[in-house]
């Protein structure tokens, strides 16, 4: 009987302990992941909430983050604070709109400007990204809509134990390159220098930006509506804008249809046309969405041409435009041992993989060419690899800065995706691993995890990321 009782007991307190462990973690540990590009939403909300006067409020994803020249905006329509807030679109447009609700007023403009995509054009929310970026300043939690917060408590175990693993071991995530809480300026813009194109062919071909009002998510058009009522009633003006768009992958197809709908649909204005925000592909860097340095001044630059249209500043616009950006000379030497195991094509920047010959079919471990012909191999087509069941180890080069969805899709045998680079300059979707139930990835040590698990393109898959010696 005694027995039973201490063992009642023990259970009782270590149930009881086990949800003050959580918040103890949670709370009362230093900031984990401050460091990262989820730190930033603090900053940005800060400005938001303590900007004196007048504000341009810019609301979206990463392409505000890698497209606005705060600066250049600022100098050209004098007497407004601008508060760019768009960051990691992980996290969804929906939390960017609660979170500045209340803190726009009186001659504010806000400008809402999602990424043409089904997630961003929805009122998705992920509470595992708002937890992260939440670690820097809990205050943001008071913003959460009543409908996330279920899901917010529902993910905080989840939160506070791998809070609890990086602050054990002394290694919070350290990213490095844009996705780096030290990439932003004092007024949240970006200040990393993203010098040209990165990406394969000049595109991201995986992703093409479409014209479609079926990406539209139920509710969403609503919800902007209801978000530029309550604006309206504290004093600020809402327009919708269009992000800017990488020609190279746009198809113009259904857009005068997309933007009618639009306009008979929103309860408030479009601010400019989707035309005048279709950049040629060297002003972008690394997606279909993101600018480079000189593309951001681009962007600007239309930005401020229909803001003041908005504001009925008479004024000119004279902002000098920069040259296109260029990418540097290709490497033409490098690994190729594996080089007769593949076909190629070239593209615009370089060499992408489109096949396996018939000595490559059989191999178990293959090691794409970083160096083909004399030109970088930057990709592979998403069907090379597709049910290849003989393949268990694949190694990709640093040159390699895409690697498609669906790409090991029926690869029931493949066990590692070695990446050779250190930095996580290879952008990827959610479905990399489609298909390759039994693949990790592995990068080449503990720092490049630390990297990797954090960046933009790879934090979904962090529960798939190893390194050699990993536990």
């Amino acid at each position: 009987m005694k027995r039973t009782i201490a063992i009642v007991l023990i259970t009782a307190v270590l149930l009881l302990a086990f949800p003050v462990t959580l918040l103890v973690c949670g709370f009362a540990l230093p900031p984990q992941y401050a460091q990262t590009y989820y730190g930033e939403l603090a900053a940005m909300v800060q400005r938001l909430r303590t900007a004196e006067g007048k504000k341009i409020v810019l609301i979206g994803s990463s392409s505000i983050a890698f497209g606005v020249n705060v600066d250049l905006l600022e100098s050209s329509l004098p007497g407004y604070t601008v508060c760019p807030f768009g960051l990691y679109g992980a996290i969804g447009t929906k939390a960017m709109l609660d979170l500045s609700a209340p803190y726009v007023g009186e001659g504010d403009v806000v400008v809402i400007a999602p990424e043409l995509s089904s997630q961003l054009l929805s009122l998705y929310f992920s509470a595992q990204d708002m937890w992260m970026a939440a670690d820097a300043d809990f205050s943001l939690l008071a913003d959460i809509a009543p409908e996330n917060r279920a899901a917010m408590v529902g993910n905080f175990a989840d939160y506070a134990a791998d809070k609890f693993g990086y602050f054990s071991s002394g290694e919070p995530p350290r990213p490095s390159g844009a996705y780096a809480r030290a990439s932003f300026g004092e007024n949240c813009g970006m200040t990393y220098a993203r010098p040209y194109n990165v990406m394969p062919g000049l595109c991201d071909a995986s992703n093409p930006v479409r014209f479609d009002s079926a990406l539209i998510g139920e509710g969403f058009l609503d919800y902007l509506d209801s978000y530029y009522s309550r604006a309206y009633a504290q004093g600020a003006s809402v327009w919708y804008n269009f992000c800017p768009m990488n020609a190279l992958a746009t198809d113009t197809a259904g857009m005068e249809e997309f933007y009618a709908f639009l306009n008979d649909s929103l309860s408030f204005p479009i601010l400019g046309a989707p035309q005048d925000y279709i950049f040629d592909a060297e002003w972008f860097y690394d997606s279909n969405f993101h600018m480079n340095t000189a593309g951001s001044v681009v962007y600007t630059a239309q930005l401020v041409r229909d803001l003041k249209l908005a504001v009925g500043d008479t004024s000119p616009t004279d902002i000098e435009l920069p040259a296109k950006p260029q990418a540097p000379e290709w490497p033409t030497e490098g690994e190729a041992e594996d080089a007769a195991c593949f076909t190629y094509a070239e593209t615009a920047t370089g060499v992408t993989v489109t096949g396996l010959t018939e000595q490559g079919r059989g191999r178990a471990s293959l090691t794409i060419p970083s160096v083909y012909g004399g030109r970088p191999v930057q990709s592979f087509a998403a069907e090379v690899f597709q049910g290849n069941a003989a393949l268990r180890e694949l190694t990709v080069p640093a040159t390699v800065t895409a690697i498609y969805g669906y790409s090991f899709r029926g690869c029931t045998s493949l066990e590692r995706i070695v990446m050779q680079a250190e930095e996580p300059n290879c952008a990827v979707d959610g479905n990399l691993l489609a298909g390759a139930d039994g693949a990790s990835v592995v990068v080449a040590d503990r720092d490049a995890y630390l990297r990797y698990v954090v960046n933009y393109y790879w934090a979904q898959h962090a529960s798939r990321l190893t390194y050699p010696g990993a536990g």
